[in-house]
């Protein structure tokens, strides 16, 4: 049998790459020329509302590390979504990869793959992102890890623990994890087997509105609830754990500024989009020509391109929508924009449509 670059390399001549994928697909097949698709082989309820998905990608798949996300698209209703979702799988797991979904109502990926996605369905990998991994990082065997999660963010959690717990078995970990109630608790039986393999591995479940039984109401995160959990002592800042914080935007920011005394070192990422920052108080329309179609749009400067392009029914490619992964990004032919995440203007450059707002007139490659 052809090994499939063989394949490709003697059919170039004679058939484009899109001919190629599809023909593959008509035939049954994830094989593709370039891109990366990935077939839903099992199905796990996880929690409330949350479903596990295990896939089988094809030979592009790039591969990734423990703490990372992929773009994940699919198309529903007719139109292309992507969404980026963190790996709940073990980069050494041969062939498979694991994502973990909870269902938003609202959220169209999500809903579809909570509900439709049954093993046989079709998925496209399209890039796997983010920073926060070990080999990034590198900590020390000796480095103790506080994580703190709450809701979707244990999602990245689970696979930088248990790389954390295999390259370094002696290594503390401690993880710190709130849900609303307990049955939006994900990954029970694997955690309380981890706390038994490993001693070195602590797990404290919180919650928010309903009590667990035998135990109170925990609340949301706050210094009352890490002096009892981690200790009110304060140590010398090289002695202190490297803090890695994963949830919505709210949580990151409050959780972010209690471990600031706390942590050597703190890597933070949200699970929801970012909201305009409100510098810019001078309310203004501004008009974007989309260079493909010479579409021109009226925008305000109070919401990212991104917001403002899909309410006018244009329809772009988006992921995290975060700013982080870079699936909306644009080319800006003219004009100049502000990064909400940071207040920077831009001009002559690539633009994050879903964390930039219009501050002129724009030309977009679009």
């Amino acid at each position: 049998m052809l090994r499939a670059h063989t394949a490709k390399r003697l059919l170039q001549n004679v058939i484009s790459p899109d001919q190629y994928d599809f023909w593959a697909r008509e035939m049954g097949s994830i094989t593709a020329w370039e891109r990366c698709f990935a077939r839903v082989v099992s199905c796990k309820e996880e929690a409330q509302d949350t479903v596990s998905l295990t896939l089988r990608p094809n030979g592009n798949f790039p591969g990734y590390d423990a703490g990372q996300h992929m773009n994940l698209s699919a198309t529903i209703g007719g139109r292309r979504i992507t969404r980026s979702y963190s790996f709940t799988s073990s980069p050494d797991q041969p062939g498979l990869v694991s994502v973990t979904v909870r269902r938003d109502p609202q959220g169209a990926m999500s809903d579809w793959l909570c509900r439709e996605a049954r093993p046989g369905a079709v998925l496209e990998i399209n890039g796997v992102f983010g920073d926060m991994t070990l080999a990034q990082i590198q900590p020390e065997p000796e480095d103790h890890m506080v994580l703190l999660a709450a809701g979707s963010g244990i999602t990245p959690f689970m696979s930088l623990i248990r790389a954390r717990l295999t390259q370094s078995p002696a290594a503390k970990v401690t993880l710190l994890y709130w849900e609303r109630s307990p049955e939006y608790f994900c990954f029970n039986a694997e955690l309380d087997a981890l706390t038994r393999q490993y001693p070195n591995f602590v797990l404290h479940r919180l919650t928010t509105q309903s009590p667990m039984d035998g135990k109170s109401v925990s609340g949301r995160v706050d210094a009352e609830q890490l002096n009892d959990l981690l200790g009110s002592e304060v140590v010398d800042k090289h002695a202190q754990p490297l803090a890695f914080i994963c949830g919505g935007a709210g949580f990151v920011q409050s959780a972010r500024a209690l471990m600031a005394d706390r942590a050597r070192q703190i890597f933070a990422e949200a699970f929801s989009p970012l909201k305009a920052a409100p510098t810019i108080e001078k309310a203004e329309t501004h008009s974007v020509t989309l260079l493909h179609s010479q579409r021109v749009l009226q925008v305000s400067n109070q919401e990212t391109l991104l917001d403002a392009l899909e309410r006018q029914g244009v329809a772009v490619e988006s992921g995290c929508r975060m700013g982080i992964c870079n699936t909306c990004s644009c080319a800006t032919a003219a004009g100049r924009t502000r990064d909400i995440t940071t207040g920077q203007f831009h001009s002559g450059q690539a633009t994050r449509l879903c964390v930039s707002q219009a501050v002129s007139n724009l030309q977009l490659d679009l």
